[in-house]
């Protein structure tokens, strides 16, 4: 009916109300405009056909999409997870979480375990290392009483669940880390300069920006479980506005933090002019020993800096990390764990379920 019509419409008229014969060229026409509209016609049918078809089976339930940080790093070489451990476990803690297990609170436990399994699912490590603070005072501590010092009691529930952790990383045959008196930062820092000289790449796992001094190209990264983000160095350097990642140290002693952990040059300083005098003068220690030939076109700035010159030391040095320490566990010696079942004797049955559980 619709061809039809197509070709009633195609055709002109006489003065008598009939169809005029056709001359070669409109015959021609005529016939390639029913054909253009079959044709479309047909692949509209086409169309509807493969939308309305409905599925032959239901889709697989699947894993964790296997985000592989390290695939930008290095070819073929090993990936290492190093693992802030006092970090993620503050991080899971929930206060209000029922959860138990022979009368004591495990919560804090099982969703580390649960955050490292997804660890080991999404970013398939060859090798995990989990670091943690010891109770012994670190050199920082003794140097500046204040270090740290803004840092709230640590929960009841949650100090217990520390001793827990360890327990189930030991069951898991998980390397742990920490040395008397050594701060879990500069062991972090330690392994990751070992991991770029060794030809490993390495993914510092922890919501602390101290981290983002480490961050070298695509070999070093750093993975925030708060927003799931890896932080490579263009995005350190968006958020030091340009200033590259191994002078955050010296950009924050001079223009200070929210956190208060360093104040600041008092007075204050622009961000984008620190860079450019950080970069300039190759940091901030060479800046502040060589102030005389760095900064002779603005002497007012110069004498604060002089003023400031043992704060700015002092700020410094509460936030570079140290990188040149002995390893206590070898890389070659770090390997991951896939079976978690084996937790249930000391977390329950409904523990190991939520461990094993997607985030």
């Amino acid at each position: 009916m619709m061809l039809a019509t197509l070709r009633r419409r195609a055709l002109p008229l006489t003065r008598a109300g009939r169809h005029a014969p056709l001359r070669p060229a409109m015959r021609a026409q005529r016939f390639q405009a029913p054909a253009r509209e079959f044709s479309v016609l047909t692949d509209l049918f086409a169309r509807l056909r493969s939308w309305w078809q409905p599925p032959t089976s239901l889709p697989a339930p699947t894993e964790p999409s296997k985000r592989v940080v390290l695939s930008t790093g290095r070819r073929n070489a090993k990936t290492v997870c190093l693992v802030d451990g006092n970090n993620l476990q503050y991080f899971v803690f929930d206060p209000t979480c029922p959860m138990m297990h022979n009368d004591a609170y495990v919560g804090a436990t099982v969703r580390f375990l649960q955050r490292l399994r997804h660890l080991v699912l999404t970013q398939q490590p060859d090798g995990i290392v989990v670091f943690f603070d010891t109770s012994k005072v670190t050199d920082r501590k003794k140097e500046n009483p204040a270090y740290k010092s803004e840092r709230k009691p640590m929960e009841p529930r949650l100090r217990p669940q520390f001793k827990l952790t360890t327990a189930a990383l030991r069951a898991l045959n998980l390397p742990i880390a920490r040395v008397p008196g050594v701060e879990a930062d500069d062991l972090i820092a330690s392994y990751a300069k070992a991991c770029v000289d060794q030809g490993y790449n390495a993914v510092i796992v922890s919501n602390d920006n101290d981290f983002l001094q480490l961050v070298q190209s695509s070999t070093v990264t750093v993975l925030k479980p708060s927003r799931n983000q890896v932080l490579r160095e263009k995005d350190v350097r968006a958020m030091l506005h340009g200033g590259k990642p191994f002078l955050q140290p010296d950009i924050r002693a001079l223009c200070g933090d929210r956190w208060g952990k360093t104040p600041g040059l008092p007075g204050g300083l622009n961000r984008r002019q620190a860079v450019d005098l950080l970069e300039a003068s190759g940091g901030l220690l060479p800046l502040l020993d060589n102030l005389e030939n760095v900064l002779v076109d603005d002497e007012t700035l110069r004498q604060r800096l002089a003023s400031a010159d043992e704060l700015l030391r002092t700020s410094y040095r509460n936030t570079k990390l140290e990188n040149d320490l002995v390893l206590p566990i070898a890389l070659s010696d770090l390997h991951v764990a896939t079976n978690f079942d084996v937790l249930e004797p000391l977390l329950g049955k409904d523990a190991v379920r939520v461990v094993n559980s997607s985030l």
